[in-house]
């Protein structure tokens, strides 16, 4: 499943702060390149392959992409795993 947020973006007229709207299911309020995320249902199934299966970040985004399309780098599994492990406030270690 792909999501796609059109968010607002303004500056305050009183103090030329910057002001970024918000939606619930957004994960980060980053934009550009950097807003491009894995979601839960993707993040699931790598950290299980990666974590508990021991296989390699490039062979888990191989696993993404031909069993679901999902086109993704080693590295942006890496990032993703170690965000999860970040809040999961457990030590993680790559593979």
């Amino acid at each position: 499943m792909v999501r796609q947020f059109d968010i607002q973006l303004g500056r305050c007229a009183c103090c030329g702060r910057h002001i970024q709207g918000r939606h619930p299911l957004k994960t980060s309020d980053a934009l550009g390149a950097a807003q491009v995320q894995l979601g839960p249902e993707a993040l699931s199934p790598a950290a299980h392959l990666n974590k508990e299966m021991g296989i390699s970040h490039e062979r888990v985004a191989r696993v993404l992409e031909l069993g679901y399309g999902l086109k993704t780098n080693r590295s942006t599994i890496c990032r993703a795993l170690l965000r999860l492990g970040k809040k999961a406030d457990l030590p993680m270690t790559g593979s």
